[in-house]
This record gives structure tokens, sequence and C-alpha cells, in this order.
């Protein structure tokens, strides 16, 4: 089951998920939320072009629910949304809706089971392989761009070797007093980084910030002064930015009396960084102003 956001990485899943249920799948879902519908147009041309063109007649769109659709019928949205129709039109017209809310209805998993079936009859009972060739190209792709990582690595060594000194206080250039803002998406981490920063606990790491926080305290000899935002909507949320975050992001610059010395970019390490992330990265740094780059650190938590 995968999301079309990642259209960029889902060749790379698919053939992960190959490898989990050997030996090969029977059918992929696709899983759209109709509830986004309402809030932005799915944009499925990346998608389109980089899905290998036999993953189609092994997939069904199902739409998910978490209530009544009001008086409207699926087919009435996907004759409103155009992606949607190339979508289902390339998945041979299959599609079902799950209410994800209604478990004590079990006749919607029946019938999503019976249009698998259907469609395994019609691909002659037989379960998706991974293309040979396809898979050595997606490979090539990692090694090549694990040798970017190592050069990128060797590129910030000097780097993080003069950050360490300025934090420690072992150059003629340290500050004695540093202001830093916290950006990222919701749960990369930002919280939690600003109190391993300062040492305590100072930001409520277990729930959502919903508005700008500073605090501040003694850190390696020198006064820092930390400022936490509200964090995106990530990677896997149907969500789109609201207003109030963009604005919150946008007033933690003037919560310091003079501009911050450094803004703290927050990426949670343990997963890809796919072309949804940039695009969200670059969204939201870009409310405060074109020359952000020039102040901004990468945090990998």
């Amino acid at each position: 089951m995968y999301s079309v956001q990642d259209a960029l990485d889902v060749n790379e899943r698919i053939e992960r998920s190959t490898s989990l249920c050997p030996p090969g799948p029977h059918a992929f879902l696709m899983v759209i939320p109709v509830e986004t519908l309402r809030e932005r147009q799915w944009s499925v041309e990346t998608l389109l072009e980089h899905l290998q063109e036999r993953v189609w007649r092994h997939t069904v769109v199902l739409f998910t629910i978490e209530e009544s659709l009001r008086g409207t019928t699926i087919e009435q949205h996907i004759e409103r949304e155009r992606c949607l129709r190339q979508i289902v039109e390339k998945c041979g017209n299959r599609y079902h809706v799950l209410n994800t809310t209604d478990r004590a209805d079990g006749t919607q998993v029946t019938e999503l089971l019976e249009k698998i079936e259907e469609m395994v009859a019609g691909n002659s009972g037989a379960y998706f392989i991974m293309d040979g060739a396809f898979r050595k190209e997606l490979e090539e792709k990692r090694r090549a761009a694990e040798e970017r990582g190592k050069q990128r690595l060797m590129k910030v060594q000097k780097q993080r070797e003069t950050l360490r000194a300025l934090l420690m206080g072992e150059s003629d250039r340290s500050l004695s007093e540093l202001r830093i803002v916290l950006l990222g998406s919701r749960q990369a981490g930002l919280s939690s980084s600003g109190n391993t920063i300062l040492g305590r606990e100072e930001f409520k790491a277990e729930r959502h910030t919903t508005e700008c926080v500073k605090r501040q305290g003694a850190v390696a000899g020198r006064q820092v002064t930390v400022v936490d935002t509200p964090g995106w909507a990530g990677r896997y949320s149907t969500e789109l930015t609201p207003e109030q975050v963009k604005q919150e992001i946008v007033r933690s610059v003037s919560l310091f009396p003079a501009e911050p010395h450094a803004l703290l970019l927050v990426i949670d390490g343990r997963g890809s960084f796919t072309e949804t992330d940039r695009r969200g990265v670059e969204e939201h740094l870009e409310l405060l102003s074109d020359r952000v780059w020039r102040h901004t650190i990468v945090l990998f938590t």
C-alpha cells in the first residue's frame, strides 16, 4: 500500500515490497483519502511517468473515507478530478471505497477482496515480479546516491570542525550569544532538538507545538536563545499547512532583539528525503526571505 504523494520514491518502495511477500504480490492498493480532494488538487504527472507500466495491471485504487460522502458518489468525485480519472483509467477502472471508521461493516472488505480476486483472474493468476533490468537501474541509482553522499560528507568535514570549535569556544570568532530558530516538519524532532541544545527539558516534545516558544540558557560558556516553531505537515500527511503555522514561522525571527544567527532545519535522519520533502522545505523556509539559505544549517536527528 502506498501514497501518490511520493511519486519519485514509489518504484523503490515497490521493489522492497515485492521481497516482503514472495514470490510476489497479487495486488497493489493505491490509497487516496477522499477528504483531501476538497483541499488540494492531486498531481499525478510524475507518478504516471515513473511508475512501471506493468504495475498498473496489478493495482486497485482504494478511496478511504472517515464519514459519508454527504449525498455525493465516488463516481462524481472521479468525474470532477481529471487527475483521478487518469489514475482510475490507468488501473483499468478498478476502484473501491473503504470507510476506515466503520470496522463493523465487513461487507466493504469482502467486496474489496472480491475485486482483487477478479483482477488476479484477469491477470491469469499471475503475481507481480519486478523487472530485472529495472531492478538493476534502481540499484545503480542507489549506488550513485551513496557515492554522492560520501562526497558530500567529505566536503562538510571541515565545516563541522569549524562549527564544533565555535560551539566549544575554541575560536577567536566565537560569540558570547547565539540566537537560533528551529524549523522543520512535524515529527522531525524540533522540540527534542531544542531540549538537547539547551541541555534540559525546556520544550514540550510530547505534543505538537502550535505557536512559537522561546527559551534560553547558558551553553558552553555563552548565552543561547532558541525559538521552537510549529512544524509543517510532513510527506505522509494529507493536510495543507495551516495559515497560522506559516504566520508563526514568519513571526519566529521577530522574537529576538536582533536577527537570529542561525536557522536549524531539523530533518528526521531515519528515512529517505524525497522530492515531496524538498518542496516542503523550500516552500516554508522561503516564507522568511530568499537569503534564508545563507543562515541555515541542516540538523539531522
